[in-house]
């Protein structure tokens, strides 16, 4: 079975975030599930330690996003909800779903949302 980029970004992530969780879904545009997400969720490829007993989906968000998530008390690293992956030098960024990061995140959406309305 070939190796795509979304199971190697699902896989990477998968690294970043906690070993007793699991990445089902990456995202190349928001909420976006990946190709592969079925195929990591039912293969009983890790066992142990790292048997997956959480489910996180992964949100990407831009780099503006990030600094004002940051800014406000998400937290950032291994243990929060904002980890980056770097590619070609650059880097992309993404969260995990939790309530206060969610509604934070639609907040700063909403506020540099510009009317067209007259």
């Amino acid at each position: 079975m070939p190796i795509t980029y979304c199971r190697l970004l699902s896989l990477h992530i998968f690294r970043l975030l906690l070993p007793h969780t699991a990445v089902l879904s990456s995202s190349h545009l928001n909420r976006r599930r990946c190709c592969c997400s079925d195929s990591i969720a039912a293969g009983p490829s890790f066992s142990g330690k790292y048997r997956r007993k959480k489910v996180f989906t992964i949100i990407r968000i831009s780099r503006k996003e990030k600094d004002y998530l940051a800014a406000n008390g998400v937290c950032q690293g291994p243990g929060g909800d904002i980890h980056h992956t770097v590619a070609r030098h650059r880097r992309t960024y993404y969260m995990t779903e939790s309530e206060n990061a969610e509604n934070l995140l639609s907040q700063y959406r909403r506020s540099i949302t510009i009317c067209s309305c007259q």
